[in-house]
């Protein structure tokens, strides 16, 4: 499953922010149903 442009905000944010708790890449992408290497993907795209 890919993630949406929205979704990839909210990933790129969470990961970001002290504010959404500090969330780890495996907690991001369980919160999104996606794979970690998913997760690093759009991540390593900004």
């Amino acid at each position: 499953m890919a993630l949406g442009p929205r979704q990839v905000r909210l990933a790129r944010e969470m990961y970001d922010s002290g504010d959404y708790g500090d969330y780890t890449v495996q907690q991001i992408a369980d919160e999104f149903g996606v794979t970690r290497p998913t997760i690093y993907r759009h991540l390593t795209k900004a």
